[in-house]
């Protein structure tokens, strides 16, 4: 059986004695004196195992203490690394965290940028394959035009000749029909820019220099912009109102380019050689070169047959919208009639270059189309060496060709231009029909099959 454990008294007591603070053995023999011997012995005994413990009791008590404050030490050792770790993790973690939302970032506008890129793609795709269309669009539309208008060119054609046919046989064949009656001029109003040569109080200008509105020392490509920008300004189309003066300007503005374009034209200009010209040479020498652009003799069998068949839509086809119905000739001897000819021909030359413009692709397509027009056109253009092999008259020749085929072009960009904006004209097919149907009731339906997408429907 276990003694029982000392109560807090004895415990107490215990302490004291192993602290040193009671003397034990006077304790234990006041305590035990009434023992005996053997008792006392006994109780020396205890006390000297005691009093030898006592030393111990107080090293272990030292050893304690230094073991107490190296345990303190580690305690604070640990603590402060502990919270240094902990320090460090919380470090750890925010730049973590900081890392993870720039990078979230960065992939989120990555992924914003290559969205937009793709969105933006894919509206460059629409809108290229919708002005690809529109161009396929308008492409077909041309060439239903032109063969609506080709086709109804040949119809006239085979009208006229009955007609003809008929009037040969009548007995009013001789009679001469009443020239139409000209409408009244309205009053001029000159809505254009002042002249700027007009009203100079300097030495007089040549009058060509002044119709182009350009200096007596004008370069060649000086020229040819204040060519473009005084047809395209002068042109019948745009001066309805003063169709008479327009078309004689636009005249005069044709006379006086093909004189200062020609350097030799212009010297003798200058020089006073050329006074009033009437139908002007176009170069000096080689019989080629004295001729119009509008002359048969200068055409190719095609530039001949697009005369022809202009001249014969007009009449055919009273025109078009953009033309004053009170303005259009219909009859060849009509005073008119040539100057009118030479508009409609040119206007007719531009509607073909656009469509050989849209159908070519090529980059020489132009130099084509003046090719396939006038038979004077080089095949092709010597180069710098071959020029320099040759004498001074045929450098002049080469020169020459070149210069006629740079004002040709320009008449050209022009008359294209000028079929560009009577291709913008709104709902002009339907203007066109209904004109049509004024004109002549029974063609409503035929020129609605002819103009219809199949070419070859007439």
């Amino acid at each position: 059986m276990a003694p029982d454990p000392p109560t807090a008294e004895e415990a107490a007591a215990y302490e004291r004695v192993f602290r040193g603070e009671v003397d034990a053995k006077a304790v234990f023999e006041e305590a035990f004196v009434n023992e005996g011997p053997d008792a006392v012995n006994h109780l020396n005994r205890i006390v000297e195992e005691l009093e030898g413990k006592t030393g111990d009791a107080k090293e272990v008590t030292e050893e304690m203490r230094k073991l107490q404050e190296m345990v303190d030490e580690l305690e604070r050792r640990e603590k402060k690394a502990r919270k240094a770790a902990e320090l460090e993790a919380t470090a750890k973690a925010d730049s973590w965290l900081t890392k993870q939302m720039h990078d979230g970032a960065a992939a989120e506008a990555q992924a914003l940028a290559e969205k937009a890129r793709r969105t933006q793609e894919r509206l460059a795709k629409q809108a290229a394959e919708a002005a690809e269309a529109s161009k396929v669009a308008e492409r077909e539309i041309a060439k239903a035009e032109a063969a609506a208008r080709a086709a109804l060119f040949e119809e006239a054609a085979e009208f006229l000749r009955r007609a003809q046919t008929s009037a040969a046989a009548s007995v009013m064949s001789g009679v001469p029909l009443p020239l139409p009656e000209c409408p009244p001029v309205p009053p001029e109003t000159d809505d254009l820019p002042p002249n700027p040569f007009a009203a100079a109080p300097r030495e007089e200008v040549p009058e060509f220099y002044k119709i182009l509105a350009v200096q007596v020392e004008a370069t060649f490509e000086e020229i040819k912009k204040a060519y473009r920008k005084q047809a395209l300004l002068w042109h019948p189309d745009k001066n309805r109102h003063r169709l008479e003066e327009a078309t004689e300007r636009f005249q005069r503005i044709n006379e006086a380019f093909d004189t200062l374009y020609d350097p030799a034209r212009r010297n003798s200009y200058d020089a006073g050689e050329i006074k009033t010209p009437g139908k002007i040479k176009k170069l000096a020498g080689s019989g080629w070169s004295s001729l119009s652009d509008e002359d048969d003799a200068a055409l190719t069998p095609l530039g001949v047959k697009y005369r022809k068949q202009s001249w014969r839509g007009y009449v055919l086809m009273y025109g078009r919208i953009d033309d004053d119905p009170d303005q259009i000739v219909q009859d060849d001897r009509d005073p008119r009639a040539p100057q009118e000819k030479i508009k409609i021909f040119w206007r007719f030359l531009g509607e073909m270059a656009y469509l050989a413009r849209e159908e070519s692709g090529a980059n020489d397509w132009l130099y084509q189309f003046v090719l396939s027009i006038w038979k004077d056109t080089p095949n092709r253009w010597p180069k710098a060496l071959e020029l320099k092999t040759m004498n001074e008259a045929a450098q002049q020749e080469w020169k020459d060709r070149r210069m006629v085929y740079n004002r040709r072009k320009q008449k050209l960009l022009i008359s294209i231009e000028m079929h560009e904006e009577y291709l913008a004209i709104p709902d002009r097919e339907q203007l066109e029909l209904e004109r049509l149907q004024k004109r002549r009731p029974g063609w409503k339906q035929r020129m609605e099959g002819v103009m219809s997408t199949d070419p070859n429907r007439v």
